[in-house]
């Protein structure tokens, strides 16, 4: 579920998937729909403080990082990385959760480097596409 509520469905890639079978083996889970995927000692579902102080655990236990990280960084990074990848802005928005009309928030997530952007014009562009010298 995402802000107000709204169900979105997101794709998952193959390595994703199979972590995912890894963890609900290991877990003992039995996916059924009405189970959250992700719960708590109790059996409630992961809450968002329960999924920051997972990442810190996380980060503490990878040793001295130079960086923060954060859900919302990782979001970020997961975006940005997409896009360098060769995924397109409309289909990044859509798995981000952003309505249609909203293409400037989906712009804020996505700060790509001056590099980046040279890159993805060298392969984009309509000029040299031409085939003139």
């Amino acid at each position: 579920m995402g802000k107000g509520a709204r169900e979105r469905v997101v794709p998952l890639g193959r390595t994703t998937r199979r972590a995912l079978r890894r963890y609900l083996l290991a877990a003992g889970h039995h996916a059924r729909a009405e189970e959250p995927l992700f719960a708590q000692r109790g059996g409630e579902p992961l809450a968002v403080v329960g999924l920051q102080h997972l990442i810190r655990r996380v980060v503490a236990g990878a040793g001295d990082l130079s960086v923060r990280c954060t859900p919302h960084i990782l979001r970020h990074t997961f975006a940005r990385n997409f896009l360098t990848n060769g995924g397109d802005v409309f289909s990044l928005q859509r798995i981000l959760g952003h309505s249609p009309a909203s293409l400037e928030i989906t712009r804020r997530y996505v700060r790509l480097l001056d590099d980046d952007l040279r890159e993805a014009h060298r392969r984009a562009s309509p000029v040299d596409r031409l085939g003139l010298r």
